[in-house]
């Protein structure tokens, strides 16, 4: 439900097939040459559970902190920057759909 509020320009309803919402996720995520797929926004319009690509690193935003991803789990966390431009890693209809209320878990807390 949260994906099609989110998403709202598609004009899906619940009788639309996963199928048709997975080609738009993979789209989003890999393009025609089999590269990643990224958007830049500014941070303040990002919500949290989503990855952005600061300082030639991936983080997740979570709260009012960026927490660094790794291969081998989170490994630190800073303030979260306000009114700046970032790389966001997340498919933009992931990300519309956490703005349009849908709340990912996180296990960020021991950071």
């Amino acid at each position: 439900m949260y994906w099609l509020k989110g998403n709202a320009a598609y004009g899906f309803t619940e009788k639309t097939t996963v199928k048709e919402i997975d080609a738009i996720l993979h789209n989003e995520r890999i393009n025609h040459a089999g590269n990643k797929v990224t958007y830049l926004d500014n941070i303040d319009n990002v919500p949290a559970g989503s990855f952005v690509f600061m300082d030639e690193q991936p983080w997740l935003i979570a709260g009012n902190y960026l927490h660094h991803w790794t291969a081998f789990g989170y490994d630190g966390k800073r303030a979260l920057p306000t009114n700046q431009v970032v790389t966001v890693l997340t498919p933009r209809s992931v990300v519309n759909t956490f703005s349009a209320g849908y709340l990912p878990q996180m296990a960020v807390e021991n950071i």
